[in-house]
């Protein structure tokens, strides 16, 4: 397990936090060199700059210890010369179907031509007044200057191009968009950032031709094929558009074309580069409201990188001879960091064909050594291989069931042994060789945007025979803020340690002590790779940030240290535990905020404020994973309300075992209409109505009956599309509880809100089987099971459930 050293000796760093860790290889990133601001950033209007050759790079000398780690493009030349040479192959597609005849590459050198190309010509459309450098007075980074360029498209390596051609060729910055961003996001983005190039798709021209009046500084798009490259070729005739967007002021040009226009006026990359010059701004997909934009400079990008660089040998532990497939979105962080860092170590990338049914067959194809997945992913690989071994014949199920059992016991016992799964069944070599092609190829998977569900992980690394790492990170810190070593570390709960470049410590919050022998708090990073702050939203930037009074300059950050000034804190929202050994495990957020295994956000006051609609609710609790795909529920019921319903449906006695009227359907009119308040009674006296004897005990059996649950469930689902909530959004399982939340007992606030960590804390073990209930599919057959068993006279149900309960026995 990687461990953490311990820098600060006395006293905690300030009162309610813990001391600040390190990576042990902090040393190692802060003895390397990082290149002070210059206080000027290059630009391609600078005459002076402009070299119109193409330099050869197999004749460039080997990058100095310092020289070219000074931007993106300055880690690519580090791969190319250092690492992999000209003619290695570098970036890949598949174009056939075959599996079998894999991908075809470009290398090394042949990338880097394709970069200058590109650069050149963005250089010639910035020159021609194509691409506008805008002047934005509320925003100082970049002295207030920036030329922002937009990429809308899928993972390909058109993508890669484009964001080292920005980067070898300031002052253009890459605007990143997700290709799946609704229109009013993007027309947000582009008013924020006034885009004047967009490089997207032919499939994204109908919505820039629609947004084109509120989006009046969009001089220039640059198209590409939407086609995947496994389609017939098509030559892409642009006329129609070109027409179109001439008469809306706006220029369309081809992939290609811009790249001829830099061959007819090529120009030289800028390498040396200013340290905090802004090279990107990543709009983030946010919670509520229009998507931010994370600043992220060439500083950031160059540290996360060194740091992945200095720690490979104990985190990714990239060999020249790996692979990499390309299937998440370039356009969030976590894909791009890892991309740059196998480039830097001169592998192969593979980039899927575009086409997500088909991504079995690009694994296939590609026979790669690192998989990158979300927690979402990670899942539904463990739900295709259980399905698989659950349709094959009986036997065979209870041997594997058997070898695979035996290997996860000894696992805990601490050792590896074998023979039944590996030896005997050789099931690891086999899976691994149907799922990616090889038996050999597969080093390990890294797993991030979200936390994957232990037994998840545990399970997918006994069937497949190698090691799952997770991380954790934020745009804000350049993707990559901690990662497990992918030998040696056995934990299931961890996110591992940080980065080299990044300083640690967790603060009190509520009832976590960071005062603790382990540290609980909210976590509190700074580093060189910790943003500057969101494009042209100052307030919200200072919102992120704690200047720690009790620092010293010597204890800032490596970049802020080696210029003797203070950095602040990045308040991260979320809450830690630190680990003896170092490694940090997120125990909560701080927010009311929940992340997704598809990485949505959900915001829980905003839904409990909603689902507080329903009559059914006193309070409740809106929680999640972010190894799940979807939030569940405790729910306090309301229990006026639940009586009613209880005796409407069941007669004057209120219980199912002495029914004798008719039963209400699911999302009758009783889940919709609040408790009328009786001639002379306020608020007050209805919420503390004093229950009768007999309204407890009816109370108590509805609580416990399936058929409650299910008319809460189809009130929620009700008034989900009543408020327009998003799928995700929508509550798929509740617990009912028959406790009480009061401030008195501590459950709430004296202003009646919810004390988040003490409930979710208190009821873990219930959420757990909501999500257990769900994943057997148990909770709808319990439902579906009581309401037909209640059709079945009892003399009949006795019979029933006595054959049951013989043949389970």
């Amino acid at each position: 397990m990687m461990r953490l050293v311990w820098c600060v000796c006395g006293s905690p760093a300030g009162p309610g936090e813990s001391a600040v860790w390190r990576s042990a290889g902090f040393d190692a990133y802060t003895s390397f060199p990082v290149p002070s601001s210059r206080g000027v950033f290059s630009s391609l209007l600078d005459d002076s700059l402009l070299v119109p050759s193409f330099p050869d790079t197999r004749v460039l000398d080997p990058p100095t210890e310092s020289g070219w780690w000074e931007s993106p493009y300055g880690i690519f030349l580090v791969g190319l010369v250092a690492n992999a040479g000209p003619e290695k192959p570098c970036m890949g597609e598949r174009t056939s179907a075959e599996v079998a005849d894999g991908f075809t590459y470009l290398s090394y050198a042949e990338v880097d031509a394709t970069v200058r190309l590109l650069g050149s010509g963005f250089a010639a459309l910035l020159r021609d007044g194509d691409i506008k450098l805008e002047t934005f007075p509320d925003e100082e980074r970049n002295g207030g200057k920036f030329a922002n360029v937009g990429i809308l498209l899928q993972s390909r390596k058109e993508w890669i191009f484009t964001d080292l051609a920005i980067s070898a060729y300031p002052p253009l910055a890459s605007v990143t968009l997700h290709y799946t961003f609704p229109a009013e996001h993007v027309k947000s983005i582009g008013e924020q950032s006034m885009l004047s190039c967009m490089v997207t798709d032919v499939d994204k021209l109908q919505l820039l031709k629609d947004l084109k009046p509120s989006l009046p500084e969009l001089k220039t798009i640059v198209v590409l094929s939407a086609k995947s490259p496994l389609d017939p070729p098509e030559v892409l005739d642009l006329t129609e558009w070109k027409k179109q967007f001439e008469e809306l002021g706006t220029r369309v040009l081809s992939f290609e074309e811009v790249m001829n226009l830099g061959r007819e006026r090529p120009i030289r990359p800028i390498v040396k580069q200013d340290p905090e010059r802004v090279f990107s701004i990543v709009y983030t997909s946010g919670t509520t409201g229009n998507p931010k934009g994370v600043m992220l400079t060439n500083k950031n990008w160059v540290a996360v990188i060194r740091s992945l660089h200095i720690q490979n040998p104990k985190t990714l532990g990239i060999t020249p001879d790996f692979v990499h497939i390309c299937y998440l979105p370039l356009s969030h962080v976590l894909e791009r960091v890892i991309e740059y860092a196998a480039l830097v170590h001169g592998v192969r990338i593979a980039y899927f064909s575009r086409k997500r049914d088909i991504i079995p067959d690009d694994w296939r194809a590609s026979q790669p050594s690192l998989v990158l997945m979300v927690p979402k992913l990670a899942t539904t690989l463990l739900e295709k291989i259980e399905s698989r071994l659950s349709a094959q014949p009986l036997l065979k199920r209870l041997l594997v069931g058997f070898a695979v059992t035996r290997k996860m016991r000894a696992a805990l016992k601490g050792s590896q042994p074998n023979f039944w799964y590996d030896g005997m069944l050789g099931g690891s070599r086999i899976l691994r060789e149907r799922i990616f092609g090889s038996p050999d190829s597969m080093k390990f998977a890294a797993c991030g945007g979200g936390k994957l569900d232990p037994v998840v992980q545990e399970k997918l690394e006994k069937y497949l025979g190698f090691n799952i790492i997770q991380g954790w990170g934020m745009t804000e810190t350049a993707g990559a803020g901690s990662w497990q070593a992918y030998r040696g570390d056995d934990s299931y709960d961890s996110v591992g340690g940080p980065t080299a470049c990044l300083e640690v410590k967790v603060r009190s919050w509520e009832s976590y002590d960071a005062t603790k022998a382990k540290p609980q708090g909210e976590l509190l990073v700074r580093g060189d790779n910790v943003f500057p702050g969101y494009f042209r939203q100052k307030e919200l930037t200072a919102e992120c940030f704690h200047y720690d009074e009790a620092d010293e300059d010597a204890g800032a950050g490596a970049g802020a240290a080696s210029q003797g000034k203070k950095q602040p804190w990045l308040l991260t929202g979320d809450v830690v535990e630190i680990q003896p050994n170092g490694s940090l495990k997120i125990v909560d957020r701080k927010k009311s905020l929940i992340k997704l295994a598809q990485g949505e956000y959900v915001q829980t006051e905003k839904l409990e404020g909603i689902y507080c609609g329903s009559a059914f609710v006193e309070n409740i609790l809106v929680h999640g994973y972010d190894s799940q795909s979807y939030p569940v529920a405790v729910v306090v019921p309301d229990r006026r309300q639940v009586v009613r319903w209880a005796r409407s449906r069941y007669g004057k006695s209120g219980t199912p075992d002495t029914a004798s009227g008719g039963e209400t359907a699911p999302g009758s009119d009783y889940a919709r209409e609040k408790p009328q308040m009786r001639e002379g009674e306020d608020h007050q006296d209805v919420a503390h109505h004093e229950p009768s004897d007999s309204d407890d005990a009816v109370f108590e059996a509805a609580v416990k009956d399936m058929a409650l649950k299910k008319e809460i469930l189809a009130d929620f689902d009700r008034i989900a599309s009543e408020n327009e909530l998003l799928g995700f959004e929508k509550i798929k399982n509740v617990f009912l509880t028959t406790d009480v939340w009061t401030p008195e007992n501590g459950m709430l606030t004296p202003t009646f809100k919810t004390k988040r960590p003490l409930l979710v804390r208190k009821y873990t073990k219930d959420m757990d089987d909501l999500y257990r209930q769900l994943a057997n599919k148990q909770f709808t057959d319990d439902v579906d099971a009581t309401v037909a068993l209640r059709t079945v006279p009892w003399w009949r149900r006795i019979t029933m459930l006595h054959w049951l309960r013989s043949w389970w026995a």
